[in-house]
């Protein structure tokens, strides 16, 4: 049975969440949690050929 390709909307419904979180204490960054993706962001990542390195690198 065929299935309807995902809209732009849900992509990024599946990435709304993912988030970097930085601890700062005095204006300083001294530790940074990169966002933990789930299999199903990483293969949807994958067919889009981004590289989960790039989601998760520094900005």
């Amino acid at each position: 049975m065929p299935v309807a390709p995902p809209t732009t909307e849900h992509i990024l419904r599946l990435f709304s969440l993912t988030e970097r979180v930085s601890v700062l204490a005095n204006g300083e960054v001294i530790r940074v949690f990169p966002p933990e993706l789930t299999e199903l962001q990483r293969q949807v990542l994958g067919l889009l050929g981004v590289p989960a390195s790039a989601y998760l690198a520094k900005p």
